[in-house]
């Protein structure tokens, strides 16, 4: 955000929202389902991730994981690097 890698609305978005966490507000959950080899596909959250890795955040971050052996099988799972 510093060096203007986001659009503007967007990296108010982020402000805002780190400006909660450095203040101790409690966010809702992210949102996000197990992928293959172990990782974490988010589903909803993508500001609040931002936020929170700008700010090297250190602590955990509360989400709501789903698995389901089907999920290959929906439309928008794709495993990708």
């Amino acid at each position: 955000m510093v060096r203007r890698e986001l659009p503007d609305s967007f990296a108010q978005k982020i402000a805002a929202i780190q400006d909660k966490l450095k203040g101790n507000e409690t966010l809702p959950e992210l949102v996000a389902v197990e992928g293959e080899e172990d990782k974490l596909i988010l589903i909803e959250g993508a500001h609040r991730i931002t936020a929170y890795v700008g700010l090297n955040w250190q602590v955990n971050i509360p989400a709501i994981i789903g698995r389901s052996a089907l999920m290959p099988n929906w439309p928008w799972y794709a495993y990708r690097l």
